[in-house]
Order: C-alpha cells, then sequence, then structure tokens
C-alpha cells in the first residue's frame, strides 16, 4: 500500500473513535484501532514501562508521545535507505476529542511474525548476567551479536519472550528458511543503519531489538516500533538516554527527560506532530 496523503488521513479520521469496539488488539504498551479504510490503522501508545528483571511497573505520561515522535523519525530514515515500514503517513497526529487530546501514528495492515529481532553492539543487560565467565559489562562486539526471542507473555509459561534458536524458528514453523535469511540481513541492515543515525547524534547505541511482519504482499517488513523503549542508548557521557534509565531507578522525571534527550539528539522534535481537531472533522 502507498504512503496516504493528508486528504486521506482527513477521509479516515471523519468518523474514527478510538473506542473499545475500534479496537482490534492491545497489549502493555500499545492499542491498534480500525478505521473506515481497510488497509489502514491508527496505532496509539500507552506510557506504561515495565522491567521484570528489576521489578518495576509504572506509567510515565509523556513517554508514549516521546516514543512516537522516535519512531516517526527513525522510520523516515530508514525508508531513505530503502527500507520499508508499516507506516502510512510521516506524522505523529495529535487529536482533540471530547476535550481529551491522544496521539496516534496511521499504519499498514499487517501479518505480524512473532519474534523479537535483536542485535547487540555492546554487552548490557542479560547477556552480562547469564555469561559473566566469558562476557564483560560494556564489551564491544564487531560484528554485532544476534538473538532471536519468541513473542510470549510471562504469564504464559513464568518466562517472558524465551529465547529461540534457528532450528527452533524453522523446525517449529515460525519462518521458512529463506525468510530466516532475509530477516538476518535485514536485521543487520536496519541495526547499522540506526547505529548511524544515532553516531551522527553523538549517540551510542549499546542494543536494539525490532519486530517484522507479512505486508499484503506476502513480504516481510519492519513493523511495530524502534524508539527508546526497545533500544539501550547513551549519551557522550555515558548516561542513558533510553529505557535503561527506568531500569536504573530513576525518578518519573528523569526517565522523562531522558526520552526527551533521545528526541532532541536525533531531531525528532515537534514538527513531526500534526494537530487536527477531530471534532470538526467528525461534525461533532
Amino acid at each position: 500500500m502507498q504512503k496516504l496523503n493528508k486528504n486521506q488521513i482527513t477521509q479516515i479520521l471523519i468518523d474514527f473513535k478510538p473506542t473499545n469496539q475500534s479496537k482490534i488488539s492491545g497489549g502493555k504498551s500499545k492499542s491498534i484501532y480500525k478505521t473506515n479504510n481497510k488497509e489502514a490503522f491508527m496505532m496509539e501508545f500507552i506510557p506504561s514501562l515495565r522491567s521484570i528483571t528489576y521489578n518495576r511497573k509504572e506509567n510515565i505520561e509523556g513517554t508514549q508521545l516521546e516514543r512516537l515522535k522516535a519512531l516517526v523519525r527513525i522510520y523516515t530514515y530508514l525508508e531513505t535507505k530503502g527500507i520499508e515500514t508499516n507506516l502510512l503517513y510521516n506524522k505523529v497526529l495529535k487529536l482533540t476529542t471530547d476535550n481529551k487530546t491522544r496521539h496516534f501514528i496511521v499504519v499498514k495492515d499487517v501479518n505480524p511474525i512473532p519474534i523479537e529481532w535483536i542485535s547487540r553492539f555492546y554487552a548490557a543487560g542479560s547477556i552480562v548476567r547469564l555469561y559473566p565467565s566469558i562476557v564483560k559489562a560494556g564489551q564491544k562486539f564487531n560484528p554485532p551479536l544476534q538473538k532471536y526471542d519468541l513473542k510470549q507473555d510471562l504469564s504464559v509459561a513464568g518466562v517472558d519472550d524465551p529465547t529461540l534458536n534457528e532450528n527452533y524458528m524453522v523446525g517449529l514453523n515460525l519462518i521458512t528458511k529463506e525468510e530466516l535469511e532475509y530477516s538476518k540481513n535485514l536485521l543487520s541492515t536496519i541495526s547499522n543503519e540506526v547505529d548511524s543515525l544515532l553516531n551522527q547524534a553523538g549517540l551510542t547505541l549499546i542494543d536494539m531489538k525490532m519486530e517484522f511482519g507479512y505486508n499484503k504482499n506476502n513480504q516481510i517488513i519492519l513493523i511495530d516500533e524502534i524508539s527508546q523503549d526497545g533500544t539501550r542508548v547513551n549519551n557522550k557521557q555515558g548516561n542513558s538516554v533510553s529505557k535503561d534509565s527506568f531500569r536504573q531507578g530513576k525518578t518519573k522525571e528523569q526517565v522523562l527527560q531522558s526520552y526527551l534527550d533521545f528526541n532532541n539528539a536525533i531531531g525528532a522534535t515537534n514538527e513531526l506532530i500534526e494537530e487536527i481537531n477531530q471534532g470538526e472533522n467528525n461534525g461533532s
């Protein structure tokens, strides 16, 4: 599906209502709503942060908007490098209805692959905890290490997103062998491009995760989210400007500021937000 223009977005918003009836999926950190265009969906982020390892879960208002801005900035950049994403409109939509302001992005209809694809540039987090005899914190991996986790909630089997290997991925019919090789190359390409973008902004990418899915032509594309929530990123002073600030026990205000610092560095400004008075669009 081609990118949507402003007029098409306006038509989608004429009768759009983010209600439980229009919600088609909802997880820990985002919800997706159907629209009057069967190939276009509205994605809204939730300001929920969770760390099972550090036993912390909180809502931090404002982080959801900063994540959306980061996503639009990064996905727009990746598209200039020839990488297809699920983004249909390269703006964050600010909708005001019933005196409440909410932010959305418009995304394609995709069939998600239930795998988290991870690229590690430096050692941090679980790889340090699980392999202390061979891995030291801050150790650089050249080339970056690739890791694959099944998207499975903690409540299913007592383990959050268990690790997969390539035999499991193909043998359990999560993906074909050919698709696996394509996805590994896509993981490498995307992570290297994001690393380049962050380096230009004076930031260091420690590791990151991403998700893929099938578009309407059954091609594998980048979906879901690349933002502060799914990356470990430090500034020149070695301070986290991503979700690690939450894991490190920073206050809500400090966590939000780290997300803002991330966006200020990469140029994910408020210019990426397009305000639309939905009350005027739906005639209410």
